[in-house]
């Protein structure tokens, strides 16, 4: 019985496609564990967000904050009981409030529960909450730790009408696909949900302008 002869030239070709196959191989594997690696350590930043720090004023911004928010008191309660108090005239100052992103954030603190939770960063037209949520510790695996994300959001006043929009909400840096939220992406929150609310129709009535500038909220109110 004759054996056919193994070729100089089919030999190559043979190692060459076990060279091929091996490269490909390593180059799965190397990728998988990448992945792997990069899965570990986004989990472990994203669920290991430290708590936020409360921002604080100091005296006197806290003086040049309440001063800015009692200007802007409305006419006609002021805060003696005398039953014959003399009450200012509106004034262009007491209809303008500018508020900072720092003294916005330190009312937060001052006023919720979420001063370890959320930082607010006022951009042109947009607010971005920075937050990282407790997770309960009855949660397996994660419970006791922080989940850390943002929200954008564009504000702006158009009219009478306040258009509030979510531009994206990230999780460790993921954007969330817009049918994992609802569709609400892009959507005017206030036209489509909160249009028949009489608190926010009577509070969009009494303001003039609104405007979010980097690091400043500007409000004129109405006479």
């Amino acid at each position: 019985m004759n054996e056919q002869a193994t070729t100089p030239a089919a030999k190559d070709e043979e190692k060459g496609c076990l060279f091929y196959v091996l490269l490909s191989l390593g180059v799965v594997l190397l990728t998988l564990a990448l992945a792997a690696l990069g899965a570990f350590l986004w989990a472990r930043w994203t669920l290991n967000a430290s708590p936020i720090t409360p921002t604080q004023l100091t005296a006197a911004e806290q003086q040049v904050l309440d001063e800015k928010l009692e200007a802007v008191r409305t006419p006609g309660e002021p805060e003696a009981t005398e039953a014959h108090v003399e009450v200012e005239p509106a004034t262009p100052d007491n209809k303008t409030l500018v508020i900072t992103e720092k003294e916005v954030n330190a009312l937060l603190a001052s006023n919720t529960d979420l001063e370890e939770v959320v930082h607010i960063d006022l951009k042109r037209h947009a607010v971005q909450a920075r937050w990282n949520f407790p997770i309960p510790d009855d949660v397996p695996k994660v419970g006791g730790r922080r989940l850390r994300g943002k929200v954008d959001v564009r504000v702006k006043l158009e009219g009478d009408a306040l258009d509030v929009r979510i531009d994206d909400v990230t999780v460790g840096g993921i954007s969330l696909p817009n049918a994992w939220l609802a569709g609400i992406k892009g959507v005017n929150l206030v036209e489509s949900y909160l249009s028949e609310d009489p608190a926010l129709v009577a509070f969009t009535a009494g303001i003039k302008s609104f405007e979010i500038k980097n690091d400043e909220l500007r409000v004129v109110l109405e006479e």
